[in-house]
């Protein structure tokens, strides 16, 4: 990871905002819709900004298998959605590829 890395905590910051749920709620075993979406979301964003599926794992209470499962199954399974597709694009550009 460079210094120019965001920390964890504010892309967990940023997702649970842009979602309306909270941290714990994030790294519950809730299953609701959104909840699902913030999770894959919080998922791309970080294997983006350069961390391990691991680390990653930790960071949301989950497994490395379902952080892969987020990653490569869920999202694109999710981009189709509007509200998806328009939180992920606009993190990813505010939180890990800022101008």
């Amino acid at each position: 990871m460079t210094a120019k890395t965001p920390h964890h905590d504010d892309i967990l910051d940023e997702v649970c905002t842009a979602f309306g749920i909270s941290r714990s709620e994030l790294r519950s075993m809730s299953k609701p819709l959104n909840h699902c979406m913030a999770r894959s979301v919080v998922c791309v964003l970080l294997e983006e900004a350069g961390y391990s599926q691991t680390q990653i794992a930790v960071f949301i209470n989950r497994d490395r298998t379902n952080v892969w499962r987020y990653i490569n199954v869920s999202h694109y399974k999710y981009l189709s959605k509007a509200i998806y597709a328009g939180a992920y694009k606009s993190l990813l550009n505010r939180v890990i590829r800022p101008s």
